[in-house]
């Protein structure tokens, strides 16, 4: 695992919260449009799909197939404690 991000890069992250949604939605004439009322005024963010598929270079391929060799032993990180890594850095 990854040793925990300095308190000066925590500032990068944006904090989640359990209020938070995902919702999707199609573009039409350049906006994009839900099926779902939104409050007035609220904040989006809009993530693209990308159709390419994604190209690993021969390190990362490597180190995919360690990451998932380690899930398979059960050598994971539970749920409860990135929640808990997560609110760390949010606070």
């Amino acid at each position: 695992m990854s040793e925990r991000p300095s308190r000066e890069r925590r500032g990068a992250y944006r904090c989640y919260t359990a209020t938070m949604r995902m919702i999707e939605g199609t573009v039409q004439g350049g906006r994009v449009v839900v099926d779902h009322d939104l409050p007035e005024g609220a904040t989006v963010t809009v993530l693209l799909e990308e159709e390419a598929a994604a190209v690993l270079s021969p390190e990362d391929e490597a180190e995919l197939a360690d990451r998932i060799a380690a899930a398979d032993r059960g050598d994971v990180i539970e749920y409860t404690d990135i929640d808990q890594m997560i609110r760390d850095l949010c606070r």
